[in-house]
């Protein structure tokens, strides 16, 4: 068995990846790729005024969850969730 096909043991319900690069491609990666880009001067750091409501927040990461895949299921619950979640704030 090569190194490319050696499986590794997960545990009861831990989700595979879905992102297997092969070792070749690995290795052909140069340093400069790897990596982190310059840090920021500080005048540019500075904190950003935007206001974060809660369903640009939900949005973000209901967004985030689909991208990596998750079951459709799941993200209607989510929704589901989040709308009697409304309601209860809604309420008070």
């Amino acid at each position: 068995m090569s190194e490319n096909t050696v499986k590794t043991p997960r545990k009861r319900g831990q989700r595979r990846n879905n992102l297997e690069i092969p070792q070749r491609l690995l290795n052909r990666l140069t340093p400069s790729v790897l990596e982190t880009p310059p840090s920021v001067p500080q005048e540019a750091q500075k904190p950003s005024q935007e206001v974060w409501t809660l369903d640009k927040l939900f949005n973000r990461y209901y967004s985030a969850r689909q991208a990596s895949g998750a079951a459709v299921r799941t993200l209607e619950d989510y929704s589901k969730h989040m709308n009697w979640f409304r309601r209860f704030l809604a309420g008070r």
